[in-house]
């Protein structure tokens, strides 16, 4: 088994095909979970998930069922605490009139606002507008230590990681891919994954009907606060 791409969904992959007694290899562009799994907020959630196709719902419910049992696995088995939080997620914005139905009808716990509520702690009602929705389960993660718990239990049983290889090239004969090369491998595998993000379709496009995604650029912003002094997702 080969994995292109060391992200959160390539060390998964990895991990899951290694647990059930493959030989696995895994390659990156560069080092491993260093991208864009790196980077985001952890947020276990789509943001206003109402607004998501409704096919992303039960991909994000069984996603956040998962998620506490991985990261209690991933700190027994590497000592690293991913640091899984359900934190709950407050939402700043005008009440939307079909968010709280659309909760109540997925089974989504939801509390709307009202004006004697009071706020939820760390929030000054003096720089800030007045929530108006509360989703109590929410969690978030942290991400660099999520990716380092992964690469670490991989490591353990016994996945081989390259990093630093650009510009995966595929080999396919009789619609199979026979051969991945990147600037110093030739690598063989009996299956392949592409897991490889915003450059998926560059590596697989030419013989994969996949999308047409191409990388964009974000921007984060990192506040020295208090300890705690934001118990909540605030969106």
């Amino acid at each position: 088994m080969l994995v292109i791409g060391g992200g959160i969904i390539g060390l998964c992959c990895a991990r899951e095909f290694s647990t059930a007694g493959y030989r696995v290899t895994l390659i990156d562009k560069q080092r491993t979970g260093q991208e864009a799994s790196w980077a985001g907020g952890g947020i276990l959630s789509p943001l206003y998930p109402w607004r998501q196709p409704e096919s992303v719902l039960p991909l994000w419910t069984q996603s956040a069922r998962l998620y506490p049992e991985l990261a209690q696995n991933l700190t027994e088995t590497t000592g690293i605490d991913p640091e899984w939080n359900r934190c709950g997620m407050v939402i700043l914005d005008p009440p939307d009139p079909e968010a709280l139905a659309w909760c109540n009808k997925q089974s989504i716990s939801a509390q709307g606002f009202d004006s004697t509520q009071e706020l939820p702690s760390g929030l000054d009602i003096g720089l800030c507008p007045r929530p108006s929705l509360w989703l109590p389960d929410i969690a978030q993660i942290r991400n660099p230590r999520l990716l380092a718990a992964l690469k670490k239990d991989v490591e353990q049983k016994g996945v081989t990681i390259f990093e630093d290889q650009e510009s995966a090239t595929l080999t396919v004969k009789n619609n199979r891919v026979s051969e991945v090369r990147t600037g110093d491998l030739h690598l063989s595998a009996g299956e392949v994954i592409v897991a490889a993000g915003a450059w998926s379709s560059e590596i697989a496009a030419d013989f994969l009907p996949v999308p047409r995604i191409t990388p964009v650029k974000g921007e984060m912003i990192l506040y020295q606060a208090k300890l705690k002094q934001l118990k909540s997702i605030i969106l």
